[in-house]
């Protein structure tokens, strides 16, 4: 069950820039601390698919080249999610430390009920817990497989360019949703939530030969709802690298936060965050502005 509240850690820089400018950042995933974002369960993909591969090809003729070709350049892919993370927990230690500059930042609880409904606005968009089990991740794939042949098999009027358009299309933002939503065992403490955006959608020619894909939502805003839209990408210099990012724009924060904790070695006060937060158009009930409970220091 996705609870009703799940909490952004950042430092005090960011979270004045948050409430400032009324927006998350949504960051390219591939920028994370987890250095196998993306990558760690490629290897299951293609050893699942295979058998399914071999089974449709004898069945339709359809050229095995045709996908072998595909796996070889699948890693090469210019696939592009951006992502906010949020935890679960309120006031997690581990959070504190690693996201909140060392437990000098601040956590903002955001209301769930808002984020879950993205994805009734565009498709590409989701909110979703991590997964931390492989096992968990292989049998969401092998779902997604099964289904994938179940419409083929029972399509009458596949072919071998349809099957193939069908292929990328599904397989590509499918599939690569759980690959987005899945992270090493050994960041399980975080309890993580996400919002994801898959901002190169794939696309294929009308003969289904060429993989193409979809930089519109790099290029332009994106209207979510009369509280929410997208920025176009934008970038911001880290660690000697560029990594993009796109804005996530909330019209009326409001109605969105339900309640901010101060780090535990946070300088700011209590009083500092209700002033701050009245300046910017947030009236937030005092007893929703608290100190860390943790007495690290």
């Amino acid at each position: 069950m996705v609870p009703e509240i799940v909490y952004h850690y950042c430092s005090v820089d960011t979270f004045y820039k948050i409430i400032t400018n009324h927006e998350l950042w949504l960051t390219d995933v591939s920028k994370s601390n987890d250095y196998k974002e993306l990558v760690l369960i490629f290897d299951e993909l293609e050893k699942l698919l295979a058998p399914n591969v071999d089974q449709i090809v004898s069945q339709s003729f359809v050229p095995l080249s045709m996908y072998s070709e595909f796996f070889k350049e699948f890693r090469k892919f210019n696939l592009m999610y951006h992502v906010c993370c949020f935890s679960e927990d309120r006031d997690s230690l581990s959070q504190w430390a690693m996201y909140a500059k060392n437990a000098t930042g601040i956590a903002i609880g955001f209301k769930t009920r808002s984020f879950i409904s993205l994805h009734n606005y565009n498709e590409n968009i989701d909110f979703k817990p991590i997964s931390y089990s492989i096992d968990s991740a292989i049998i969401d794939i092998k779902r997604k497989i099964n289904s994938f042949v179940d419409i083929y098999t029972n399509d009458p009027e596949s072919n071998n360019y349809s099957w193939y358009k069908k292929f990328i299309s599904y397989f590509i933002d499918e599939l690569l949703k759980i690959i987005c939503l899945y992270k090493n065992k050994s960041f399980s403490q975080e309890h993580e939530y996400r919002i994801a955006v898959n901002s190169t959608p794939c696309s294929s020619d009308t003969n289904g030969k060429e993989i193409s894909f979809s930089h519109s939502l790099i290029k332009s805003p994106v209207y979510l709802s009369d509280n929410y839209s997208i920025g176009a990408m934008s970038f911001f210099p880290s660690n000697g690298k560029l990594t993009s990012y796109r804005p996530l724009h909330i019209n009326n924060l409001s109605t969105e936060i339900s309640e901010i904790i101060i780090g535990p070695k946070c300088n700011v006060t209590e009083h500092d965050i209700k002033l701050f937060l009245l300046a910017n158009n947030i009236d937030l009930n005092d007893k929703k502005i608290m100190l860390s409970n943790s007495t690290y220091q």
